[in-house]
């Protein structure tokens, strides 16, 4: 589908609209934290631990008030890498991912990738739980004070086929703990962690799009697997590229997962410009204004039209192809408004680099108005190319 935005006359639109409290961006370590504390209680939160987090310092909060940034942006080898997108092997052993072979893979590896870095951990202190052996194949037989994490659900918001996996690497095999692409949900998607533990793995997203994770974690307090304690499910939210995340940024969860405020072709604020423009525009879908961007010098806002010369001229921010935004900018000019006129994309562009995410584009129409009378410029905005 695409957008038309016609911006013929400077219109400033003010409502007033309840907005969306912004959830806050994970971009380095955090844990996923379960943690028994005794007589059947649970906590679940998310956890810096003290460790060096840029956006959770030291200490918790709730998952569902914060979520995990997974860039879309290319994985290469060295210590500069800021990268998540792997291409899925051609081997069927890694069917579980739900990616066709040879197509783009979202990880946020076990190890360290200098990005959002999830951990699994649980109880700090004495040990509360009991001590069994277990018969999953996937770990030892030997009896051990087991925490499991067990997968819930899966909510993907998104165009792709948004499947989920959580496994870890290692001795040239994968060990796969959960998988939403084969054969659905089921308790084998469990992963076991030792009481005290703190474990790594890989999290691993088939498509670009949002993923709300619903975890929950379950022991015994008795011998011999008796008196199961279960904790409540904590959903615990990914976006995986630039739109999920610019979607993350300005809505909160239940807002997230209601396709009448979030989706694309909405317009909570009732500015007249739906939310897959203001992601385009650099602009809120919370704050009613349709106000143009400074020529020149702006860096969000609808397209500025004026007279460059003796010709017509619009100007517009862009998300940068590098990010791949997912959209397609067509600046274009016509000599009416009538419906069934062609609008011709011609012009003279000039692209001036904002930051590593934006840049201005400015187009000079090649139609002089000593020879029209009267010229009309638009920008169109549609969806694009989905994956990379």
């Amino acid at each position: 589908m695409k957008i038309t935005t016609h911006f013929l006359i400077t219109t400033l639109c003010f409502c007033l609209c309840q907005t969306s409290q912004a959830l806050i961006p994970i971009t380095s370590h955090i844990d996923v934290e379960f943690d028994y504390l005794g007589n059947g209680e649970w906590r679940e939160q998310l956890y810096g631990g003290g460790k060096s987090n840029d956006d959770l310092s030291e200490g918790a909060l709730p998952s569902d008030s914060a979520f995990i940034v997974v860039p879309d942006i290319e994985w290469q080898p060295g210590p500069a890498n800021r990268g998540a997108r792997f291409k899925r092997p051609s081997s069927a052993s890694w069917n579980f991912t739900g990616a066709e072979a040879g197509a783009p893979l979202w990880i946020l590896t076990q190890s360290d990738n200098s990005i959002a870095w999830p951990g699994i951990e649980n109880n700090h202190g004495a040990s509360r739980v009991a001590s069994y052996s277990s018969d999953d194949p996937r770990v030892s037989s030997l009896a051990r004070h087991w925490i499991v994490l067990r997968l819930s659900d899966v909510h993907y918001v998104g165009k792709g086929q948004g499947h989920f996996a959580l496994w870890q690497s290692g001795f040239g095999s994968n060990t796969v703990w959960a998988s939403t692409s084969e054969g659905g949900i089921t308790r084998d998607d469990a992963f076991f962690s030792l009481e005290n533990g703190h474990d790594h793995a890989n999290w691993g997203f088939s498509d670009l799009g949002l993923y709300v994770i619903d975890l929950y974690a379950e022991a015994y307090l008795g011998p011999g697997k008796t008196n199961l304690t279960q904790s409540e499910v904590m959903p615990v939210i990914f976006a995986v590229g630039s739109y999920a995340i610019w979607q993350a940024t300005h809505f909160e969860l239940a807002d997230l997962l209601d396709s009448d405020i979030s989706g694309d072709y909405e317009d909570p604020d009732k500015d007249g410009l739906v939310n897959i423009v203001e992601y385009a525009l650099n602009t809120s879908p919370s704050i009613a204004d349709r106000s143009p961007m400074e020529p020149s010098t702006g860096s969000k806002g609808s397209p500025a039209v004026f007279m460059d010369g003796n010709r017509l001229a619009i100007e517009f921010v862009r998300r940068r192809s590098e990010t791949n935004p997912q959209i397609n900018y067509r600046a274009v000019f016509s000599d009416s408004l009538n419906p069934e006129n062609e609008w011709e994309e011609s012009g003279t562009t000039t692209i001036s680099p904002i930051d590593d995410s934006w840049e201005r584009v400015k187009v000079v129409d090649t139609v002089s108005m000593n020879s029209a009378k009267a010229r009309f410029a638009r920008v169109e905005i549609e969806w694009g190319k989905i994956d990379p």
